[in-house]
């Protein structure tokens, strides 16, 4: 069976954990309000624009997101944010929310507006999963997609849709 938190139906012992990842969502969607509508590329280098495919620009918003919750953390309810010891992790950043001392691990993924998939398909390897949680059995690993409209060079984020890996 799926949840969605704030259902009537959702596991009582899930609840304070699914009403912290709600405000990581609200804090990243106050990110995305606060960034706006943006230019990617001069006009002049694809004059033609971009072609509206998602993983054409997915490491440049991920890059404009993560700089952006240290930009505005105070005003979104972040307490800090953190890179990975490495680029190979399977998470883009840790984040603190303000007030609380949970580690949140976030891994960004980018997806065009009008595109129906959730991006699940597109999480690392089950292995190294697996491995990422063995090691930390408590981690709250977070995937959270944003949802994008191309025009041209510009890129209008949209909202946000987050999940827990380990609901999934």
């Amino acid at each position: 069976m799926t949840y969605q938190i704030g259902d009537s139906n959702f596991p009582e012992e899930y609840q304070d954990i699914a009403e912290r990842i709600l405000q990581v969502k609200n804090s990243i969607t106050c990110v995305l309000e606060n960034i706006g509508d943006f230019k990617i590329f001069n006009e002049t280098l694809v004059p033609e624009g971009l072609k509206p495919i998602a993983r054409s620009i997915s490491w440049l918003v991920e890059q404009v997101v993560i700089q952006n919750l240290t930009v505005y953390k105070r005003t979104c309810g972040i307490e800090a944010i953190r890179d990975p010891p490495h680029n190979l992790t399977q998470y883009d950043c840790i984040l603190n929310l303000a007030g609380e001392d949970s580690d949140y691990f976030v891994n960004i993924k980018t997806s065009l507006a009008r595109t129906r998939s959730s991006g699940r398909a597109d999480i690392s390897k089950a292995e190294k999963l697996i491995r990422l949680y063995e090691e930390n059995p408590d981690l709250i690993l977070l995937v959270a997609i944003v949802k994008v409209e191309m025009d041209g060079v510009y890129i209008r984020p949209r909202n946000v849709i987050l999940f827990n890996v380990a609901w999934t």
